[in-house]
């Protein structure tokens, strides 16, 4: 039997002994359960346009819609995502949390990008950037560095020792690039 390797991370919410910071979760502030159904990843731009008012990190929040995608995490649920109050009182949405290869409910993302929710395309994540201010070029740009991060996952899967999965999920991700490619 294979030793269990566990992994440790640092909470983005307590970055010192005694310190800690304010942290509201996207469906904390929308006031309703992670798994409402009519949430999606515009009411998230929208909220973290409306909460942090910065456009960096509605582009941040883009990144990890992209990010869910094409890494088939279909659990990124109202409760997947935050917001960090800094000392200076400012809202910005937090690290990133709980990414890991999901089927999702019914095959689906929690969150649907531009009212798809199955199978969300390039098309669907383009025309949900510019609907929030994201020029085209940029989404293309962000879209492409997250694919090109991704393309090592099988090599970086096979080094750290996960085997048991690795062939499906190598599957999936081959499937799901397939609809962004330019």
């Amino acid at each position: 039997m294979r030793a269990l390797r566990p992994i440790s991370t640092q909470r983005f919410d307590r970055p010192a002994p005694g310190q800690r910071f304010h942290v509201a979760s996207f469906a904390g502030v929308l006031h309703t359960h992670w798994n409402t159904p009519t949430i999606g990843y515009h009411q998230f731009f929208q909220a973290t346009r409306a909460i942090t008012r910065h456009q960096g990190d509605v582009e941040q929040a883009y990144r990890r819609m992209v990010f869910n995608i094409l890494s088939s995490n279909r659990d990124d649920h109202a409760g997947q995502h935050a917001y960090l109050m800094d000392n200076a009182g400012q809202w910005r949405l937090s690290p990133a949390y709980d990414l890991t290869f999901s089927h999702g409910p019914r095959g689906e993302h929690y969150l649907d990008v531009d009212g798809e929710g199955r199978r969300p395309t390039r098309a669907h994540a383009t025309t949900l950037a510019q609907k929030h201010g994201i020029a085209l070029p940029l989404a293309n740009k962000i879209i492409d560095e997250v694919r090109a991060s991704l393309s090592s996952w099988t090599d970086i899967a096979e080094e750290t020792g996960v085997t048991a999965s690795a062939k499906e999920i190598r599957t999936r991700l081959t499937e799901i690039d397939l609809d962004f490619r330019p």
